[in-house]
């Protein structure tokens, strides 16, 4: 599982494919213990960080969980994401 930021412009912007607006968001990994399906792109939890075409091609499911005010190091060191 992981965690996805991007402006909230691109996430609306009706005229980028998901493909698109996934290119420029960065990306938290959140790997359990057990996980066996993929492995992390920076081999540790928490880095933001952007993923190449291949592993945004390989996500499988989207789900919206609202919109922060937070940089990237404050997301990092676990700050709260605001509820939609």
């Amino acid at each position: 599982m992981a965690i996805c930021t991007m402006l909230f412009s691109i996430w609306t912007d009706k005229l980028l494919s998901f493909k698109d607006k996934f290119k420029v968001g960065k990306f938290w990994d959140h790997q359990g213990s057990r996980s066996t399906v993929k492995t992390p792109q920076s081999g540790m939890n928490g880095s933001a960080e952007l993923w190449s075409d291949q592993v945004i091609e390989s996500i499988e499911a989207i789900e919206y969980l609202g919109t922060t005010e937070l940089s990237d190091d404050e997301i990092t060191e676990g700050g709260k994401i605001n509820e939609a």
